[in-house]
């Protein structure tokens, strides 16, 4: 889940531009504008669904695509992912294997995902670390 961010306006939530400082603008500078309608019957006088209007923003079920994991540590319960993950510090994640190939930064083709899978039911939870590589960097 990401973070929530509360009650936010159209510039804020769309990266809507607003309106001008000047030129007869008063106290409208961060709204969103027109909502829509017009003058006649031939034209819709009513806000069309899907409208970006402003509300509450974040706090969604975001997913987070191919992550690499370099390392699991089962001894103290960690996994070790590279990129970044929706949401706050303590939330928590959902792993499970991946359905896409993952890109390549590198510029030598798409990494291959592995030939079987990372998990089995039935499986031992008490296994030591998958990798014994040391970390790039420490943490």
């Amino acid at each position: 889940t990401s973070k929530g961010k509360g009650f936010e306006g159209v510039m804020r939530r769309y990266g809507f531009a607003g309106q001008p400082r000047s030129h007869g603008h008063s106290l409208s500078h961060r709204s969103g504008g027109s909502l829509g309608g017009a003058a006649g019957s031939l034209y819709a006088t009513r806000v069309m669904p899907g409208k970006k209007m402003p509300g509450r923003m974040g706090g969604k079920v975001r997913t987070a695509h191919s992550l690499l994991v370099y390392r699991v540590d089962a001894e103290h319960g960690l996994v070790y992912l590279k990129g970044t993950i929706p949401g706050g510090k303590g939330s928590l994640v959902r792993l499970k294997d991946a359905t896409r190939k993952r890109m390549d930064t590198s510029g030598r083709g798409h990494h291959r995902l592995p030939p079987f899978p990372t998990w089995l039911p039935g499986d031992d939870e008490t296994g030591g670390d998958v990798t014994e590589a040391p970390l790039a960097r420490p943490l």
